[in-house]
């Protein structure tokens, strides 16, 4: 095995968060069998999960990173790997001879510049971990309050909501990979219709905040899922 690749913390997935000492433990088999350990921080990079990275959630580092999204803040499309500097060092002797048409392309770069630069000079990771730590506390209360909720997962300002039919036997909302009455889609088309902008995958709502989103907004917003959980509740049969 060369290498593995994983997200560090899934996106759309569910914001799966890997259990204590999980990613440490593929951490010592990668280094036991000299394995590239690849983290996908493409969704979770960026100060979304209250780190910079999300690997840092987790005391490890790994081999070669990846990303995109939060690094232009979505002003610009920009990608772009980081790797080891034993990775690095290769190259100094190696030709790495590959490119494409736009790669390093300067408006894009100049935008990744601005919006790291701003998210150190703002105190980005502040905000996201103060209010992040009231978004798990409103989730919880959320869940607690609904039937249609499964689970919460919640990290940072990243996070998503599981709804089904029965909390006791887990079962989904919507069965895997099927909507036949377009449930979800009318569970998204409430929420939007309350200006609250969101996506859904499978039986799986998200709520990624902007990161500079103050704690009076959030409950402002939370209150319009509450809203449409009520109505959802309504659907199951008791």
């Amino acid at each position: 095995m060369a290498a593995i690749v994983m997200e560090t913390i899934t996106g759309s997935n569910g914001v799966i968060i890997p259990p204590k000492g999980y990613l440490p433990g593929v951490r010592k088999i990668c280094d036991e069998f000299g394995i590239v350990m690849i983290c996908d921080e493409v969704m979770a990079g960026w100060c979304r999960t209250g780190k910079m990275f999300a690997f840092e959630n987790f005391d490890i580092k790994p081999d070669i990173v990846t990303f995109a999204k939060g690094v232009t803040c979505g002003y610009v499309q920009l990608g772009g790997v980081a790797v080891s500097s034993k990775i690095a060092a290769y190259f100094d002797d190696h030709l790495l001879s590959c490119g494409l048409t736009y790669s390093g392309h300067p408006l894009a770069c100049a935008a990744g510049v601005a919006c790291v630069n701003y998210y150190k000079e703002a105190n980005i990771l502040d905000n996201v971990n103060k209010v992040g730590k009231v978004l798990g506390e409103i989730l919880e209360e959320l869940k607690e309050k609904h039937p249609c909720i499964g689970d919460v997962r919640y990290i940072g300002l990243f996070s998503s909501i599981e709804l089904v039919k029965d909390r006791k036997t887990k079962e989904p909302l919507v069965p895997y990979g099927k909507d036949p009455e377009g449930t979800m889609g009318k569970i998204i088309g409430m929420l939007k219709a309350k200006k609250f902008m969101t996506y859904s995958h499978e039986n799986m709502i998200f709520v990624n905040p902007a990161l500079i989103i103050t704690e009076e907004q959030l409950r402002e917003e939370m209150v319009k899922v509450d809203e449409v959980l009520t109505e959802v509740d309504s659907w199951l049969t008791i």
